[in-house]
């Protein structure tokens, strides 16, 4: 198993645990179990709109994925995402960076109200990151995101991976801080 795969792997693991723990108790409770508040095949026709509108710069289709107050947790938003309108931003910025940017998902699942995915992104930077060049070279980072539905739309996504990958297969380098030095007198 890879590096890249191990904290999304954890993350998604936690909480199947905790969905089938909650079941479990329900069940042992004597409950019958309800039926999905999300179906397996709306969360397939969430997916292939989100990639529809990813891979064809298509970002009008993300409004009906999420709804207008969905909050995005992404590690590399330098806070989090509020609106469908500001991740249609976020996601124009990240086409302006890697412009050829593909998506494969890797595996889905549904669990209440509840999509959990592990993801593939794949692309070229030939845009500016920030105030960093762009530095022509290809990247394949992996991840993982857990979605929470309500009225077959999302109103929370949890997106994990690791953008040091990403920065250190562009050819930037980690510096550590140096120590301050004494002025000599």
């Amino acid at each position: 198993m890879t590096k890249k795969l191990f904290t999304p792997i954890i993350a998604v693991l936690l909480l199947f645990c905790m969905i089938g723990a909650c079941q479990t108790e329900e069940q042992e409770a004597g409950t019958t179990e309800a039926q999905p508040v999300v179906t397996k095949e709306r969360a397939e026709e969430m997916i292939n709109l989100w990639l529809m509108a990813r891979h064809n710069h298509d970002l009008g289709l993300l409004d009906s994925i999420y709804t207008t107050e969905a909050a995005i947790h992404d590690p590399s938003a330098d806070r989090d995402i509020c609106g469908v309108a500001e991740l249609k931003q976020y996601y124009e910025r990240s086409h302006t960076i890697f412009p050829d940017v593909k998506f494969e998902f890797d595996e889905i699942r549904v669990a209440g109200d509840w999509i959990i995915s592990t993801w593939t992104m794949q692309g070229t930077n030939t845009g500016p990151i920030g105030e960093l060049p762009p530095t022509g070279k290809e990247i394949i980072v992996s991840g993982a995101a857990i979605d929470r539905i309500e009225d077959g739309m999302i109103v929370e996504e949890w997106v994990y991976w690791n953008p040091l990958e990403l920065y250190q297969q562009l050819g930037f380098t980690l510096v550590p801080p140096q120590p301050e030095t004494e002025e000599e007198e």
